[in-house]
């Protein structure tokens, strides 16, 4: 079952979204529960750390909802988003905040049907699991979806989720999916590597790994990764291209 949020204050909208994942779900088989806001204020209040999928209008009363979304994924970038508004002009910046695509109102189902098609193939290629790490100090757990990119610089492991940046010296990883646990001390960007390749990640140069997922485009040498920018070696572009178109399907 995937939990969907709709974010929206025209009724119209609303009822349209509704109609048409019940549609959805009967011709496909799958299940849904859906939470409904009226405003991006009272979504961030809510326990949106269990959403899979949310509809966002972007036209809202008070915090409009690129703001609302650029709020979400400070604590969450896994979620899948998907803009809903009457001006194209208003979601070409989703890139931004890592939408996934956009609706025009008013919305039809084939291209509802269309993006809930896209949404059940990246559900099904996600990884479920965890990364858990321990340093000196403190235990951080990361789901592996969540990370962005892994850092390695003068000796430290520097993780990238969600939007911030969590630093280690060569610290003692637990890296646990449904088909197995792995425990790896005094870990290095290699031991990330080796463990995380098949999991979709993948090394664009001697210093950082990836995760495909969080790609978005490549432009010569320059990677884009959420929302930061990351230099593919020359002797490494080959192989992280195919890797990365492979990903994109």
């Amino acid at each position: 079952m995937l939990n969907i949020a709709i974010v929206e204050d025209e009724e119209e909208a609303y009822r349209k979204l509704v109609e048409f994942t019940d549609r959805y779900s009967q011709e496909s088989g799958e299940t849904f529960h859906i939470s409904y806001f009226a405003s991006g204020e009272a979504f961030l209040k809510s326990s949106y750390q269990d959403i899979d999928v949310v509809f966002m209008d972007i036209e809202l009363p008070g915090m409009n909802g690129m703001d609302t979304a650029a709020e979400m994924r400070k604590k969450n970038d896994s979620i899948i988003l998907i803009f809903v508004t009457n001006l194209a002009k208003y979601a070409i910046n989703g890139y931004r905040v890592n939408a996934m695509d956009y609706f025009l109102k008013p919305i039809f189902y084939p291209d509802f049907k269309m993006r809930m098609l896209r949404v059940s193939e990246i559900k099904q290629n996600s990884v479920p699991g965890k990364l858990i790490v321990t340093g000196q100090s403190e235990t951080d757990r990361f789901n592996i979806n969540d990370i962005e990119y892994i850092e390695s610089s003068s000796h430290k492991i520097i993780i990238h989720a969600c939007g911030l940046a969590h630093t280690w010296t060569r610290p003692s990883v637990m890296i646990v999916t449904s088909k197995e646990e792995k425990r790896i001390k005094n870990a290095n960007l290699n031991d990330f590597e080796i463990n995380l390749s098949p999991l979709g990640f993948n090394r664009c140069n001697s210093g950082y790994l990836v995760n495909l997922r969080h790609c978005s485009a490549i432009n010569g040498f320059d990677l884009t990764v959420g929302n930061h920018v990351i230099q593919i070696s020359r002797s490494r572009k080959k192989e992280f291209v195919d890797a990365f178109l492979k990903s994109k399907g």
